[in-house]
């Protein structure tokens, strides 16, 4: 019941925001990409994923929770699977200064998951609190004749985690297991934005149950172009290099190390001053499994 009320103040606000200011004529800005100081700026996403899987036991899928930070979720396979995920966010920045923001992010997902194996068909559907993360981001550099660049750092201090025990998956939350950083760099072409994201994402061993699981480290490059029709919208498309590292269950290799590659297209429109709207998807490129996902995420500065 709670994560449903989640859900539903997900869904209104985001509808809220849409509507403020619509008729407004701003221009999408690169620069204004940190809260101003002392404002706060709220944030929220809705992702929904789709995978299908052939022919494996198990596979760790990676799932964007955000524009820098990819949630592993282990999903079972019994030689034909389709899964459906859907991933909501809520998070709000705060300006400490002119060039560093604090940020904090919470998350639920549902997942409906079909099975099939020679004429038995198992469908399966949950919905749960997911995790939240703790963040700074900090421009190092103000784009002149270089890039402007920027750094962040993020923790997670609490997440929802499935462990597989007896053929079946128990939940337990998990303390401090998690941490994201990296850079983004960006640099401005009248009216082309080149961007470059990079970064690495830690992912400890957690232990429950008498189980010990070790999902694997997460490297990530993601260069993107950005064109600006007008004041109002922009278009993105760019590619998502992922590399999650071998993960393992009670010190044996359950997944081996996979790289991924995604086409990502997008656009983002400046709704007012104080509102932007980003929709964007992607389909992954792999011989072993066919993946997309859908991003609608707003931003409201306060």
């Amino acid at each position: 019941m709670k994560v449903k009320i989640l859900w539903c103040g997900i869904f209104l606000l985001s509808i809220f925001l849409c509507q403020e200011g619509v008729f407004a004529e701003t221009q999408l800005s690169f620069e204004d990409l940190l809260t101003a100081q002392h404002r706060w700026t709220i944030e929220t996403s809705v992702n929904y994923l789709t995978t299908v899987q052939d022919n494996v036991t198990s596979i760790t899928s990676l799932i964007q929770l955000a524009d820098n930070l990819f949630l592993p979720i282990q999903i079972p396979i019994i030689e034909r699977t389709n899964t459906n995920i859907i991933l909501g966010s809520l998070g709000i920045k705060y300006g400490v200064s002119a060039a560093t923001e604090l940020s904090f992010r919470g998350s639920a997902l549902k997942t409906w998951n079909a099975s099939s194996q020679a004429t038995d068909n198992v469908i399966e559907e949950e919905d749960r609190y997911n995790d939240a993360w703790l963040g700074i981001t900090h421009r190092i550099f103000k784009e002149d004749n270089i890039p402007s660049l920027f750094t962040f750092l993020e923790f997670c201090p609490i997440e929802k985690y499935g462990f597989a025990v007896d053929s079946e998956t128990k939940y337990a939350f998990i303390y401090g297991k998690s941490w994201n950083a990296g850079a983004m760099l960006y640099k401005t072409i009248d009216p082309i934005v080149l961007s470059l994201s990079l970064g690495y994402q830690l992912n400890l061993a957690r232990k429950k149950f008498g189980t010990t699981v070790n999902p694997g480290e997460v490297i990530y490059i993601n260069p993107s172009i950005n064109f600006a029709i007008n004041n109002e919208l922009t278009l993105f498309w760019g590619v998502n290099w992922t590399n999650q590292q071998a993960s393992k269950i009670n010190h044996e290799i359950s997944n081996i190390e996979e790289s991924t590659l995604k086409y990502e297209f997008g656009l983002g429109y400046q709704i007012s001053e104080k509102m932007v709207l980003h929709i964007s998807s992607d389909t992954t490129i792999n011989s072993d499994d066919t993946e997309a996902s859908f991003i609608i995420k707003s931003s409201y500065k306060i």
